[in-house]
C-alpha cells in the first residue's frame, strides 16, 4: 500500500511515505530536523499531503499560463520555460505547506470564472451583443433623465422623454409595447450577471499574473516571444497574409479593451513599428495591384469581370495596415486611380468602372 492510499484510508504510514521518491529529500528542506518518529505523524503527512499536490498543482498552473498565453498572442511557452513555477511552488509547500491547496483551489476557481464569462457573454449576445446593447444603454440614458436600468422603462406614460423612449425600443427593436419591460428586465439581469462574472474572473487572474511571484518573468519571457515574432513578420520578404497577421497583433496588443494578461508591447517602439508595417503593407498592394493589371488581357469578352477578379481581393480589403474601413477603401481607390491615369483605352475604361463600384 502506498502512503497515498494509506493516507485515504486514514492510516498515514510514514515507512511508505519515505519509501516515496523525493520525499525524503523535501523533508530534509525543512531544516528544523524533525524526528520521522509517530509524535510527529500528522506534521509529517500535512509535509507529505503538500509534496504530493505540489506536482498537480505545478501542472495545473503551468497549463494556466500556457493557455492564457497562447490564446492571446499565439505565443507558445513549454514546461522548460515555466520551470520557475515548479520551483517556486516547491519553495512554498516547505514554507506554508496549506498554500499549494490555495494554488490548486485557484485554478479551478480561474477555469470556473472564465467558464461562466463566456456563458454570460454568450448571453448577452443573444439580446444584440455587447456593443448593441451598450449603446442602446447609452441611447436611452440620454433620452430618459431616469436613465434606462434605473427606469426599467415601465409602462405608464408619464412624461414625453419617457413616451419618446418607448417608441425609440419599439421602432428600434420591433417589440410590442408588452414586451418593451420584459426585454429591459432581460438586458439588465444579463447585464449584472455578466458584469459579476467578470469581475470574479479579473480577480481570479490577478491571483496568477500579479499576485504569483514567478508571474513578471513569465510575463517577461512571453512579451520578448510575442515582439520577437512581429519582428519577423514586418519582413518584406513575408507575404500579405503574413504581414496581415503582424498587423492583427499590434491591433490586438494595442486593445485597451482586450484586457490582457500581458503587456505584450511593453519597451516596443510601436509608432515606429508601425510605419514599418504600414510601409511594407502599402507597397506590397501597391505593386501587386500593379502586376494584376498588367497581367490582365482585357481584349475579348467578359473584360470587366476578369479584370474585377484580378483585383478582388484588394478592392474587399478592410484594413490596409493601419488604415481601417472607408481609410483603406480610400488606399486602394486612390492606388487604382493612380494606375488608371497611366493606362489608355479599355484598360482604363475598365479601371474607371471599377473605381466606380468600390464607392
Amino acid at each position: 500500500m502506498s502512503a497515498h492510499e494509506a493516507t485515504i484510508e486514514g492510516q498515514f504510514n510514514i515507512d511508505e511515505a519515505l519509501n516515496t521518491k523525493g520525499f525524503a529529500d523535501f523533508l530534509d528542506k525543512f531544516g528544523d530536523d524533525l524526528e520521522p518518529d509517530e509524535s510527529n505523524i500528522a506534521e509529517i503527512e500535512k509535509r507529505f499531503r503538500a509534496f504530493e499536490n505540489v506536482a498537480t498543482a505545478a501542472k495545473e498552473v503551468k497549463s494556466l499560463f500556457k493557455d492564457e498565453i497562447l490564446g492571446e498572442s499565439g505565443v507558445k511557452l513549454d514546461d522548460a520555460e515555466l520551470a520557475c513555477i515548479d520551483a517556486h511552488l516547491m519553495d512554498l509547500a516547505i514554507a506554508y505547506p496549506d498554500s499549494v491547496d490555495f494554488y490548486l483551489n485557484a485554478t479551478k476557481g480561474y477555469h470556473e470564472t472564465k467558464e461562466r464569462c463566456s456563458r454570460m457573454k454568450i448571453e448577452m449576445n443573444k439580446l444584440g451583443g455587447i456593443p448593441e446593447i451598450q449603446k442602446e444603454l447609452n441611447v436611452m440614458d440620454k433620452v430618459s433623465s431616469m436613465g434606462f436600468l434605473q427606469r426599467r422603462f415601465g409602462l405608464r406614460i408619464k412624461t414625453e422623454d419617457e413616451k419618446k423612449m418607448r417608441d425609440y425600443v419599439t421602432g428600434r427593436y420591433g417589440l410590442s409595447k408588452k414586451t418593451i419591460a420584459e426585454r429591459a428586465e432581460a438586458i439588465g439581469d444579463a447585464g449584472v450577471s455578466y458584469l459579476n462574472a467578470e469581475g470574479e474572473f479579473k480577480k481570479m487572474r490577478r491571483v496568477f499574473f500579479e499576485n504569483f511571484a514567478p508571474a513578471d518573468a513569465i510575463s517577461d519571457m512571453a512579451r520578448q516571444k510575442a515582439q520577437q515574432k512581429l519582428r519577423e513578420l514586418a519582413d518584406p520578404t513575408k507575404d500579405l497574409k503574413d504581414l496581415d497577421k503582424a498587423q492583427q497583433m499590434l491591433d490586438r496588443f494595442s486593445d485597451d479593451e482586450a484586457n490582457l494578461s500581458v503587456d505584450y508591447l511593453r519597451g516596443l517602439d510601436q509608432s515606429q513599428y508601425q510605419a514599418t508595417i504600414d510601409g511594407i503593407i502599402e507597397y506590397k498592394i501597391v505593386t501587386q495591384i500593379r502586376d494584376a493589371i498588367t497581367a490582365t488581357d482585357v481584349a475579348g469578352s467578359g473584360a470587366l469581370n476578369k479584370l474585377e477578379r484580378a483585383l478582388g481581393k484588394y478592392m474587399e480589403r478592410q484594413a490596409v495596415g493601419s488604415k481601417k474601413a472607408s481609410d483603406a477603401k480610400d488606399f486602394i481607390s486612390n492606388t487604382l486611380n493612380s494606375f488608371m491615369v497611366r493606362e489608355t483605352g479599355a484598360k482604363k475604361v475598365l479601371l474607371k468602372r471599377l473605381i466606380v463600384k468600390l464607392g
